[in-house]
């Protein structure tokens, strides 16, 4: 459970920096069409663009970072508080499946089969973790009895 929980983060965070560098062009453009529907100077415009799509940028890439964080952290760690941190991430990251499904329903095709994909990994994967963290523990580890 560990080592598919530390896989699956280490993986969503190298994807997540990866998808945000090569989107950071058209997150630019995207900044600067809808900063140009507001009438300012041009000069500002640019200015404005570019701080909205290095901040946009910055955010995806420490998302990746604390993925990436996370997921080397559960490879090698048993800590209580990771395995409480994995299972929101993963809690999260299951909402995927419905974003997945709209998407084959609007018709968006491989980017929302790819959605639904990931969606339903991280969605097995929280179900496996809350269940083995309700009946036995955090990483379905039984704390051994001390003796003095």
């Amino acid at each position: 459970m560990q080592a598919l929980a530390g896989a699956f983060l280490l993986l969503a965070g190298a994807y997540q920096v990866v998808a945000t560098l090569f989107a950071w062009p058209a997150v630019k453009e995207a900044a600067l069409r809808a900063i140009q529907l507001q009438r300012l100077p041009a000069a500002q415009e640019q200015q404005a663009a570019a701080l909205a799509a290095d901040f946009g940028v910055a955010i995806g890439l420490l998302a990746g970072a604390v993925l990436l964080l996370l997921g080397v952290l559960s490879l090698a760690r048993r800590w209580a508080w990771i395995f409480y941190a994995d299972l929101v991430v993963l809690a999260i990251s299951a909402a995927a499946v419905v974003t997945g499904i709209v998407g084959l329903v609007r018709g968006e095709g491989i980017a929302a089969l790819f959605q639904l994909l990931v969606g339903a990994v991280a969605a097995a994967l929280f179900i496996w973790m809350l269940s083995a963290g309700i009946d036995v523990g955090p990483w379905a580890c039984r704390k051994a009895a001390v003796r003095p």
